[in-house]
């Protein structure tokens, strides 16, 4: 396992137990929430010359409620067995986004923008050399929204879905964390 990995499953429990207080009720399961999608933002020119340099920016888009019993389309065998029942208004807050910085000049800034964990969540311990904008929201994809007007495709399946895709928040498509089982006295570890 990769030194990151308990750092990452840490961000997954902590979707687990905080979640909730915004109003999302998450598992860690096959049917609920197992992976991310992992992707990296890089920093823009700035526009008045100046040398200094943004953070990089980390970061990792949960899917909860991934195979909900009773969902509108076929999910097929995934969804066999679900302990997860399709809500529309849960589906609205699937997308949780997790940024964090990695790198730049603006240490002085690393208090401006920093984010609650899920508004009222305590928050994990930061991996070394971490910048800038670091924390977890989730994401409001339904109708009225703003990401629901603009981020979800206008055909019935994906406005059933409300997923968000991680190739419309960043430059790089780093690949997939997923939640292992349940280690025997550590929890869970991510890969």
């Amino acid at each position: 396992l990769s030194p990151a990995g308990p750092y990452l499953a840490s961000l997954f429990r902590h979707t687990e137990r905080h979640a909730p207080d915004a109003g999302l009720q998450v598992e860690l399961s096959r049917f609920c929430t197992f992976h991310a999608h992992a992707f990296s933002v890089q920093p823009q020119p700035q526009r008045d010359g100046g040398d200094r340099a943004a953070p990089s920016l980390f970061g990792l888009l949960f899917h909860a409620r991934e195979y909900p019993r009773g969902f509108p389309w076929e999910l097929g065998f995934c969804a066999e067995g679900s302990t997860v029942a399709y809500e529309p208004a849960d589906m609205a807050l699937r997308n949780i986004l997790f940024l964090t910085g990695c790198g730049g000049d603006n240490d002085n800034d690393a208090g401006a923008g920093t984010a609650t964990w899920l508004e009222k969540g305590a928050e994990p311990a930061r991996p070394p050399a971490v910048r800038g904008v670091h924390g977890m929201w989730l994401l409001d994809m339904g109708a009225p929204s703003l990401l629901g007007a603009h981020c979800v495709p206008p055909d019935d399946s994906a406005r059933a879905a409300l997923t968000l895709r991680e190739d419309w928040l960043g430059d790089g498509m780093l690949g997939d964390v997923f939640l292992l089982d349940r280690q025997e006295g550590d929890g869970a570890h991510a890969a």
